[in-house]
């Protein structure tokens, strides 16, 4: 009985320690995550493309409203430049609605983007979904949809 006591004990601390690890993993995830969404959106703000395709994997795709996902490189080339230097849009902006974890190493991410016109007021706002997977210990876009909300 002892022993079976001693035991449960050392279990209860085992999955203490693992969950603990999990939640410090994460947390570290998540900053990760968050990080990565920031850099392609910032990377976008200023059609920075080398930028745009290090924060995908090499297979990356993109796709808008209803159109088939291509490959993010060749997006590029196919997309007229978004940020121009007389562009009178204000910042690009992101945030994160939520992040879902469907398996280890693999996330979910729901977010919504927007920017306006500060001439005419009109604002624009859309949702956006990225697929997000750790490759060689760092976290990449695997795919990106946006769609207007």
């Amino acid at each position: 009985m002892l022993c079976s006591i001693a035991m449960r004990f050392a279990f209860a601390a085992l999955c203490a320690l693992a969950i603990t690890a999990c939640a410090r993993d994460s947390k570290a995830d998540r900053a990760a995550i968050d990080a990565v969404v920031a850099e392609f959106n910032a990377a976008i703000a200023v059609n920075d493309h080398p930028r745009i395709l290090a924060a995908f994997t090499p297979n990356g795709e993109c796709a808008s409203e209803d159109r088939p996902p291509i490959p993010i490189a060749q997006a590029l080339k196919e997309t007229p430049p978004k940020r121009l230097p007389w562009d009178e849009r204000t910042a690009l902006r992101i945030h994160i609605d939520t992040v879902r974890f469907p398996a280890p190493g693999l996330a979910i991410v729901e977010a919504t983007q927007s920017d306006s016109q500060p001439t005419t007021g009109h604002l624009r706002r859309w949702r956006c979904t990225f697929h997000v997977m750790k490759s060689g210990g760092e976290w990449k876009i695997v795919s990106y949809r946006d769609r207007e909300s």
